[in-house]
Parts: structure tokens; C-alpha cells; sequence
């Protein structure tokens, strides 16, 4: 059973549709006037009804159009060659008038109400308005994206012939050359020959689709308009101009291939594109294709087979209920899914239950007021509503309302006459009816909603969301059955689950990444929560943390949270912000004092001077993101290859070259302590170099700690010891650097001077005896 006919005019409606077989429609109840000339039930594919579509006539009924129906039941019987799966749509058409919009008037006042296109050569323009002031206007037709002066005039029947005079508001008919049929021209035009210009026009058969989506080389457009059956134009066009054998290319399927069908740009030279930025450009398909036959427009370059950007022509409607915004007040949720007219599914609700007498609330408006009706809860009840901290819940609207006859839902205190938060449920389109269960066998299937990071027939990529019709939403994790305080950890049959997605774009302060099943388990409860256990992250999330969806290049789907942040306690966050304000000036102190007080004059001293310049702008950003509390929804979470190849690789070439250096550093002293002891300048800088290499290897030895400790962040627990401990450690990297040149400089000097005072005596005595000995001689 689907919905039933929409009458657009002529007294159209029906009951319940029925599809009775793979080629049966039966249409109860069916209404329509007598009065719809060359009308005929018709089907067809794609998103809009068209006049090409395929004639299904009535069992039972004379060839010919449609008579007069007055409540009957039909049987409509597709064609041999058809199937109900071949067609997306069944109307009724009248090939005698086809309705276009009304003119979009440029200049003199011009307007109209919608025009009607009377068999294949005649328009009729209702309510036309036009001042007498234009010199030299006329009615125009032509082809393609532009309207121009080379375009077809076209006289009015029964109107004076010569320039258009004043119209306020009479209806007027046009009749084509007999050269030209409706389907020769693209657009009807009011052109002023005086001073070269349009003064109104619409398209016979203009539709606009979205942007394109670019992929590489700056593609970007505006919205792209269809017109008639073969030209496409593309406004505010940018492309680098550094693609090289780059063309415009159309396909069919959900996919971008190279094997798709080149498109020419109107007016431009032939050959690959070249550099654009923000022209409006124009395209026109070969003769042997139209916009029905073609899936989707791309840029595609040749020399290294890839899609610079594309766009789809035909958006599937969804198969899944519509939605809207969360609530946003103090009764908070995630988006509010119209799961039919009569039954509202909330995820995630939360409320402290703080208020007095709350009621789930309907009414007329644009915000909650006393005269809205009091919603049963999701277990019936009318009574105050309980506290909420992230339950998915379906609520049902009372005998006598549906979404078709209230405006707001929220959340009321009729004793505060407060409102706790709301939403707009008016002009929500495609709101499913309540299925119709009299006489059917259920199954066993519950529904399970989950949050799904992009919109339908879309997918997770590196760039974002992407278009991807052919990806089902087809969960593959377990599923748990619970009650309130244990789970059965054995999954249920997936084959009894219907999965029902919404859509939730999951906002995360430092990222968003995949659970992967070697690293952490997960399983989605009954509820719709998420149990995982993980190094990174543990427990049960509600749906406002997590949301599921197919990923670029992933066979199955994954689940996706946000990264886990770090949170200190406050103690252990003041200690963590004063030692990296200590470190701060550390560096900053010892930066002035080797960069204006110290003579620089080796590479060593050079050297260090950059690392501390480079530490003190590091700790300083470091203090002001903690203490002003900045926000880091900029960054974004590498990916395990490029962790390795941006995190890990330098820092452990660092650490592998500097360890090598040090080496042959230290191998070096050895070496001219075990063979140049009576060389004067090894005796004179010796020590200066052996300082500097204990310098380096204390920094070395300073900075790998912290390096390791920062790898090894992620695998600690919170509330780990010695993760606060690696935390202390690198906050009080400044202090260790300075304690490690300045106790270095003063311990050496000291061990120097007590080596010293330790070997005086023993020379006083030699000299003793010395002076001894020459006056025994004496």
C-alpha cells in the first residue's frame, strides 16, 4: 500500500494506492471531472514528473483519454516491458496544457500568473502586467541558458500587430510560428529592441540542482540550472586552470567514470578546460543524450584519471521519515524525527526534572502558549514528566491530533507557564501516514533508529561527506538485549532488526574516528545506546556521542566518536597551568640572556638559542590556550598513516639522529683525552666541549621523556597516576632546561674548584719538602 493520488486540479484524489503484483496498481475510490482534456495515467523514473513518461491505461476501460471517474476503483496494468521497479512515480498528465512558472519581470512592472502551454504551440499568459512605457517591446522565444536578442518574435492572437503596449492584469495568447514547436525553444522573453535588453522571461522547463562538489584544483560553482532537455548552465564557475586534459564529462550510475560522454562548453574554443574564476559558463549535451538519460555532470582529468568534482542530477527521495531540529532550552535532544503523523521518535532527551507540573506539549503557533494540548509520555502517561539523561523515545499524539493540524511540539510547565524548549513542526513535507495494520501479519522486526553522520545516500570521506546513491544503510554491528542493569552480550539476529536512520551530524571538539574492532569492542544496545570498551574510550554512550555510516573505501560500516578529551581535575589543573607559566618564562628568560647578555658566538650557543626562542613561543601559546579556555574545533584527528608519517617518523628520526651524533660526539672526546693530553688547545677546550655535550645529552635525554610520555598519553587511563605525573613533567620543561644549564655551568665550576682544593694541599707539602731539601744542601 503507498499514499494516495495528489490532485494537483481537475478534482484528482483516490484512496490508498495498492500494488497488486510487479505490474497491478489498483486506485480505490478515484476522482476526476470531465473536464481534463488528452488526459492519461502515466508513468516514468526520476524525481520529476515529465511528459515522456510511459501511458498505463485502465483494465476494463476504452482506449482514449481519461472520462469522468466519480468514486470508481481502477485497475492500471503497466506495459509488458515494465515493472513496478522500473518506475518512481504514477500521475496523470494532460497532454493538452502543460503548466510553466510565471514571468520574471525585469523592468516596466512586468508580471503574470502562471503560464500554460496549450498543445505544442500556444502559451496562455493569465494576468499579465506590462507598463506602456517600453519602446520597441516584444515577445520573444529562443534556445539555450541566455536569453538574447536572435531570438524567434512571436505574435499575440487577436492582438494588434507591432511593440507591445500597456496590459494591467488581461489574459493574453501567443501562438508559435509554424516552424517552431515548444519543444524547439527553451524560454519565452519580453525583449525591448530600443535599448537592447530583457524586460522579463521565464523557462519553458528549468530546474536547479545543486553545486558542484569539488574535489581538486578549486573546483567550486554556484547552483546549476537545467533547461529543457539538453543544456545545463553553470554559474560562478572556478577551476585553477592547472588540471592538465581536464573536461567537462556526463554519466549514468551512482559512480564517476572515465567512460562517460564528453560535454562542450557554448562559446568556448575546443579542448582541454583552462583557468575560470566565477564566470557562468554553459553546456549543451550531444544530440543523442538528454538530462533523463544522464546521471551526473564531473570535471574529469585524463592525464591522472581522476574526478576533480561532480555533481548529481536526480536526488533520490528518501525512503526514511523526515526530520527537524533538536530541542535547544533547558529540555535538550537530538533531531525530532516525524516517524509518521502520529508518532514523534526523540533521541537523547535530557531534563533535570527541575520544574513543576512539565507536560510533553502540541498546539498552533510559533512558540508554546496555554492553549496548546498536554502529550502523553512514552509510557502514557500525563502525568509530570520525570527527569531524562539521553533516553530515545517514541511519542504518540493524541486521539484527534497529527502532525497535519499542530505547528509546535515541546516541552510546557503549566504552573510556570514556561516554555522548556520547542520545535517547528509546520511545513514539514513527506510526513509518512499511520500504516494501516487491520488484516496484515506482523512480524517480529522492532525498529531501531541510529544517528547517521551524513545525510541519505551519502557517505563519510576524507573531504567531508560525499554523494554515494548505491551505499545502503545496512548496520553490521551487535546488537544487545538488556534490561535496566545487566545485557545479554549475545547479539541478536540482525535480520530481525530494521535499522531507521536519522540524520546527525556528530560536531566534536577535537575529531571524530572509526572504532576499530581490534582495538576496542562495541556492541549498539536495544535502547539505540553504545556499549564500547576501548584503551581510549569506555562505557555507554547515548546517541548524542556517536553516530554510524559507510566510509570511503570501507567495506562494512563503522561506527564513529568523538576522540576523548583530557580532563583534569581542578587542583591538578592549576598546578598543570602555574608550572607551564613558570616554564614560560624560563625559556623566555633564557632566550634574552643568550640571545643580549651572552656573546654568541658558536654553533652551539646559535643552536640553543633557536630551541628556547622556539620553546618560548610554544609554551606561550601553550598558557594562552589554558588559561583563556581556546577553542581547538580547527584541529582535526590525523589518520594512522598520517600519524606516522607526521608525528611519529620526525620525532623518532629526531631522537635516532641525535642519539648518532651524540655518540661519535662522545666517541671524539675520548679519543683526544686518550691521545692529544699534551695538546695545548684540547688541554685549553676540552672541558668547554665536554659542557656542551652534557648539555645536549640532558636536553636530549628532557626531551625524548617528553616525546614518549606524549606518545603514550593515549593509552593511560584518566585518572592514572602516572599520566598525571607524565602531565607535571612536561609543564616543568622549561624548569629542567634551565636547571640543566645553569646547575651544569655552576656544578662543573664547583667540582672543578673542590678538585682543586683537594690537589693543593699535596703540592704544598711536595714544595714543603722542596724548600726543605735545598736549605739541607745549603
Amino acid at each position: 500500500v503507498i499514499n494516495e493520488l495528489r490532485g494537483l486540479s481537475h478534482g484528482i484524489r483516490s484512496g490508498k494506492i495498492e500494488i497488486i503484483d510487479n505490474n497491478t496498481f489498483r486506485v480505490p475510490n478515484f476522482y476526476i471531472d470531465d473536464k481534463a482534456p488528452q488526459a492519461y495515467f502515466l508513468a516514468g523514473k526520476g524525481d520529476t514528473v515529465v511528459e515522456n513518461g510511459t501511458i498505463v491505461p485502465i483494465m476494463g476501460a476504452p482506449d482514449g483519454p481519461l472520462s469522468k471517474y466519480d468514486g470508481q476503483d481502477v485497475l492500471l496494468k503497466l506495459p509488458d516491458n515494465l515493472t513496478v521497479n522500473d518506475v518512481d512515480w504514477l500521475a496523470i498528465w494532460c497532454y493538452e496544457f502543460h503548466m510553466i512558472d510565471e514571468l520574471t519581470g525585469l523592468s516596466h512592472a512586468i508580471s503574470s500568473g502562471k503560464i500554460e502551454i496549450i498543445g505544442n504551440s500556444t502559451f496562455r499568459i493569465p494576468n499579465f502586467y506590462i507598463d506602456d512605457k517600453a519602446p520597441k517591446a516584444y515577445f520573444l522565444v529562443g534556445k539555450g541558458a541566455t536569453v538574447s536578442e536572435d531570438g524567434t518574435p512571436v505574435p499575440l492572437v487577436g492582438g494588434p500587430d507591432g511593440p507591445l503596449g500597456g496590459y494591467n492584469g488581461q489574459d493574453i495568447t501567443l501562438k508559435l510560428p509554424d516552424n517552431l514547436t515548444v519543444n524547439d525553444i527553451d524560454w519565452l522573453a519580453i525583449w525591448c529592441y530600443e535599448f537592447h535588453v530583457n524586460l522579463g522571461h521565464v523557462f519553458l522547463n528549468k530546474r536547479v540542482i545543486d553545486e558542484l562538489t569539488g574535489l581538486s584544483h578549486a573546483v567550486s560553482s554556484g547552483k546549476i540550472e537545467i533547461i529543457g532537455q539538453r543544456t545545463l548552465h553553470v554559474p560562478n564557475f572556478h577551476i585553477d586552470g592547472k588540471a592538465p586534459r581536464a573536461y567537462f564529462l556526463v554519466g549514468k550510475g551512482d559512480k564517476v567514470l572515465e567512460n562517460g560522454t564528453l560535454v562542450p562548453l557554448i562559446g568556448a574554443p575546443d579542448g582541454p578546460l583552462g583557468g575560470y574564476n566565477g564566470q557562468d559558463i554553459t553546456l549543451q549535451l550531444p544530440d543523442n543524450l538528454t538530462v533523463n538519460e544522464v546521471d551526473w555532470l564531473a570535471i574529469w582529468c585524463y592525464a591522472f584519471h581522476v574526478d576533480l568534482g561532480h555533481v548529481f542530477l536526480h536526488k533520490k527521495p528518501s525512503p526514511y521519515p523526515p526530520q527537524t531540529f533538536g530541542l535547544k532550552s533547558e529540555v535538550t535532544s537530538g533531531p525530532v524525527v516525524l516517524v509518521n503523523k502520529k508518532t514523534l521518535f526523540i533521541p537523547d532527551l535530557r531534563y533535570k526534572g527541575n520544574h513543576k507540573n512539565v507536560h510533553f506539549w502540541v498546539g498552533n503557533g510559533t512558540e508554546p502558549t496555554s492553549a496548546g494540548l498536554v502529550v502523553p509520555d512514552e509510557e502514557g502517561s500525563s502525568g509530570n514528566l520525570h527527569p531524562y539523561q539521553g533516553e530515545n523515545i517514541n511519542i504518540n499524539l493524541p486521539n484527534g491530533v497529527t502532525t497535519d493540524n499542530i505547528e509546535y511540539f515541546g516541552v510546557w510547565s503549566t504552573e510556570e507557564k514556561l516554555s522548556l524548549g520547542h520545535v517547528i513542526l509546520k511545513g514539514i513535507k513527506d510526513v509518512p501516514e499511520v500504516a494501516n495494520l487491520k488484516g496484515k501479519i506482523l512480524n517480529n522486526n522492532f525498529i531501531l533508529r541510529l544517528p547517521k553522520c551524513c545525510p541519505v545516500y551519502s557517505i563519510v570521506t576524507i573531504n567531508g561527506c560525499q554523494e554515494s546513491p548505491s551505499r545502503e544503510f545496512k548496520p553490521n554491528f551487535s546488537v544487545y538485549k538488556h534490561n535496566a542493569t545487566h545485557f545479554n552480550n549475545q547479539s541478536l539476529d540482525l535480520n530481525t532488526i530494521d535499522f531507521q536512520p536519522y540524520n546527525f551530524p556528530l560536531e566534536c571538539r577535537s575529531g571524530k574516528y572509526p572504532l576499530d574492532e581490534t582495538n576496542e569492542e562495541s556492541a549498539i544496545l536495544q535502547n539505540g545506546s553504545l556499549l564500547v570498551k576501548g584503551a581510549a574510550i569506555s562505557g555507554i554512550l547515548t546517541q548524542q556521542h556517536f553516530c554510524v555510516d559507510n566510509i570511503e573505501n570501507e567495506e562494512k560500516m563503522k561506527i564513529l566518536v568523538c576522540v576523548p578529551e583530557y580532563k583534569m581535575q581542578e587542583a591538578m589543573f592549576v598546578a598543570y597551568v602555574t608550572l607551564t607559566v613558570v616554564s614560560t618564562f624560563c625559556f623566555v628568560g633564557t632566550f634574552f640572556l643568550y640571545c643580549f647578555w651572552l656573546k654568541i658566538e658558536d654553533i652551539h650557543r646559535k643552536c640553543f638559542t633557536a630551541y628556547v626562542l622556539a620553546m618560548s613561543v610554544t609554551f606561550l601559546s601553550l598558557t594562552i590556550v589554558q588559561i583563556a579556555h581556546v577553542e581547538d574545533g580547527g584541529c582535526t584527528v590525523l589518520a594512522e598513516n598520517q600519524r606516522s608519517a607526521y608525528f611519529y617518523t620526525p620525532i623518532i628520526v629526531s631522537i635516532v639522529v641525535s642519539i648518532v651524533c651524540l655518540v661519535l660526539t662522545k666517541l671524539k672526546i675520548v679519543n683526544n683525552d686518550r691521545y692529544r693530553m699534551n695538546d695545548y688547545f684540547w688541554l685549553e677546550k676540552g672541558m668547554t666541549y665536554k659542557f656542551m655535550f652534557r648539555q645536549c645529552l640532558l636536553t636530549l635525554v628532557i626531551m625524548t621523556i617528553c616525546w614518549i610520555t606524549d606518545m603514550l598519553m593515549s593509552f593511560l587511563d584518566e585518572s592514572s597516576g602516572i599520566l598525571n605525573a607524565a602531565i607535571i613533567f612536561e609543564a616543568l620543561q622549561g624548569v629542567l632546561i634551565v636547571a640543566v644549564f645553569t646547575m651544569n655551568h655552576y656544578g662543573s665550576s664547583y667540582l672543578e674548584r673542590h678538585r682543586i682544593q683537594e690537589h693543593r694541599p699535596d703540592t704544598l707539602v711536595q714544595l714543603k719538602n722542596l724548600n726543605e731539601q735545598n736549605h739541607s744542601c745549603e
